[in-house]
């Protein structure tokens, strides 16, 4: 039996399944209890197969050969090259500079010409063909590593999810921390998703920085963080816009109420530059 992976494995027996008490006499009860067994396991297998490869999660080593970008990289494995799209990330276009160039130089430094071991998920491939894992170098969670260091965002597909709390709680704190793209002299503009799509970063033009993050917790508008270190915002009933004492802009008909209600109301921060 081949794996998904191409490695081989030999397929155990039914009878190594059942193990030795079923070796005797099949007859009489004996043969109808192996073949109720064996109804079962055909059962069981069925629907492993059918939850798209839960049990087909497996373990790849080899010398990376090549990284591309922040998250694709390729490993030798005995004579063949396997093509690695790192899972649960998204580092930034290598056309969105200066970010995606320094997103591959940080993958390179963790794994180019070193022994990586891949894990996969539940899916195991994408589209593409590419291998869908988690690398390691020794101890190191590359994942990982591009997230807290600020050289990806947090992207998830269900059904791969495994380490999508991991990768959340990282995101915050190289968010708090302000590193790589974080960066709050530097921010990256738009994220790598929506740079595929051709976004434009009109968020980061109204000084908001990245605004939507793909997955985990979304990040507040600039307007947002304003009003949360207010006491109170005033609230227009009629445009739902609320304003604090930052935002510069005068209303005679406000209500004085908490960013709490005003939000519970429907309305959303004051979109004035000022």
């Amino acid at each position: 039996m081949v794996t998904p992976l191409g490695i081989r494995r030999s397929q155990p027996s039914a009878e190594d399944l059942m193990g030795a008490p079923w070796r005797g006499d099949r007859g009489g009860d004996s043969m109808k209890l192996y073949q109720k067994f064996m109804q079962q396991a055909l059962l069981v297998g069925a629907l492993l197969l059918s939850w798209g490869g839960v049990a087909w999660a497996e373990t790849l080593n080899g010398l990376c050969v090549a990284v591309y970008d922040g998250d694709t990289l390729t490993i030798q494995v005995g004579e063949r090259k396997e093509k690695i799209r790192l899972l649960g990330i998204d580092a930034p276009e290598m056309k969105q500079a200066p970010w995606g160039k320094r997103s591959r130089d940080f993958a390179r430094s963790l794994a180019l010409s070193k022994q990586v071991r891949i894990e996969t998920d539940v899916q195991p491939r994408d589209r593409y063909g590419r291998l869908l894992g988690y690398a390691y170098v020794g101890d190191t969670f590359i994942n990982h590593e591009l997230i807290r260091q600020g050289h990806a965002v947090l992207l998830t597909y269900p059904p791969n999810v495994k380490h999508v709390e991991l990768f959340t709680a990282a995101q915050k704190d190289a968010r708090s921390k302000g590193l790589g793209i974080w960066d709050p002299k530097s921010p990256l503009d738009v994220t790598p998703r929506d740079f595929r799509r051709g976004g434009k970063p009109a968020a980061f033009s109204r000084g908001e920085g990245l605004k939507v993050v793909p997955s985990g917790a979304p990040r507040a508008s600039a307007a947002d963080q304003r009003a949360a270190s207010t006491a109170t915002v005033r609230f227009n009933k009629r445009s739902k816009r609320y304003h604090t004492d930052v935002c510069g802009h005068s209303c005679q008909t406000c209500e004085s109420i908490s960013v709490a209600e005003a939000k519970e109301r429907g309305g959303k921060p004051c979109r004035s530059k000022r």
